[in-house]
């Protein structure tokens, strides 16, 4: 009997959203034979370019064997920016922007107001109840989990991270690119990008209420790739 077997040195590399950790993919699974690594946010120097940034955190990844990158919301920038940087097989992003032409004008503007430097980090102790609803958190385990981000994350990273959203100049999307987003999403409509995959009532944290959904829509995408798989014995 033929048994086909996975590259076990076949890694997947995940970078979470502006204020989130590794947690945020907590649900998220992958098949057999396939390593789940995720991507540790460096603090950022004073007014660093997001090119820049990315190119640093590429030292977290072994480029010597195949590897593909995931990234969540901001995450998915750096995504982008890093695969013009290196050689992925593949690109996903998850509730994010594939270029700054998807970017509203309305978070442009703010981005040219610099409004980002007057947002206060702590939001969950002003209005909670606007983020829990921007996220779709509608659990109390989600709604936990946001407070939870916001509560830890540094001041500088925040105000950093956020003017590189609403700032982005990226204009090419990569060649290798697969986008999934949420019908729901009220941080980034749908209608304003372009995805591969839309996951009908997915919000912006659709990665933790719709983990099943996307764990097997990531399951295909990988088992159908023959650069991760080991020839037939």
């Amino acid at each position: 009997m033929n048994e086909q077997k996975h590259n076990p040195s076949a890694k997947v590399y995940f970078i979470s959203g502006l204020g989130a950790d590794h947690r945020v993919f907590e649900r998220i699974s992958l098949p057999e034979g396939f390593s789940k690594r995720h991507i540790h946010w460096l603090e950022p120097g004073h007014q660093e370019p997001l090119k820049r940034y990315a190119f640093r955190l590429l030292s977290q990844i072994d480029q010597t064997q195949p590897f593909w990158l995931v990234g969540l919301s901001f995450g998915g920038l750096l995504a982008s920016e890093m695969a013009q940087l290196s050689s992925p097989q593949k690109v996903i992003l998850i509730s994010s922007f594939a270029n700054c032409r998807q970017i509203p004008r309305l978070y442009r503007m703010a981005g040219f107001l610099k409004l980002h430097r007057i947002i206060p980090l702590q939001l969950h102790a002003i209005a909670s109840s606007l983020m829990n609803w921007l996220f779709g958190a509608d659990t109390k385990e989600e709604q936990t989990l946001i407070k939870s981000f916001v509560h830890h994350t540094d001041a500088h990273f925040f105000h950093w991270a956020l003017g590189q959203c609403l700032t982005w100049q990226h204009n090419k999307t990569p060649d290798n690119l697969i986008h999934i987003h949420g019908s729901s999403d009220r941080l980034i409509p749908y209608h304003k990008v372009q995805a591969d995959t839309l996951i009908s009532h997915g919000g912006h944290l659709m990665v933790w209420s719709h983990a099943s959904q996307i764990n097997q829509y990531l399951a295909e995408l990988l088992q159908s790739n023959p650069t991760f798989k080991e020839k037939e014995k």
